[in-house]
């Protein structure tokens, strides 16, 4: 699912070229080498962060099954843990990247994908928020690795 979102993402908003690039970096990533490439490109101190979202989001997934019978209080919960990652990525690409406001503005689409997809009654018993934060992630880390390709 997280491959998928970021695939249909990045389809959507590029060209044939970019299309081609998108397809070939996501098949790359699919084998247990292109994982593993992944791997190398995790900092440890810079990912905090995203560390702190993704647990955020864990406990917001764990409150959602606590608060199962209820409406507003997820959706609630939802909102605020939407945004906390959403600060969380400010903080973590606040470096002066070129392209960095097209590839932003898809991690910001793929995080209100994960929000709507989480506040829609009976479908939020799922951990979508922590999947979206686990998207947003390898997004990340794919970005560096291309960035080194460069």
């Amino acid at each position: 699912m997280v491959i998928t979102q970021i695939g249909l993402l990045k389809l959507v908003g590029g060209g044939v070229g970019e299309t081609a690039k998108v397809a070939k970096d996501l098949a790359e990533v699919a084998t247990p080498m292109g994982a593993l490439s992944l791997l190398k490109q995790i900092d440890f101190i810079g990912d905090m962060p995203y560390v702190a979202a993704i647990g955020a989001a864990m406990l917001k997934d764990l409150f959602d099954l606590a608060t199962f019978e209820t409406v507003i209080l997820p959706i609630l919960f939802s909102a605020l843990c939407g945004i906390f990652i959403f600060m969380m990525m400010l903080v973590v690409s606040s470096n002066g990247k070129k392209k960095g406001a097209s590839k932003f503005l898809s991690k910001i689409v793929v995080l209100l994908t994960g929000g709507v997809a989480d506040s829609i009654p009976g479908i939020d018993i799922f951990p979508a928020e922590t999947v979206t934060c686990a998207a947003l992630y390898i997004m990340e880390l794919m970005e560096r690795k291309n960035a080194l390709k460069e």
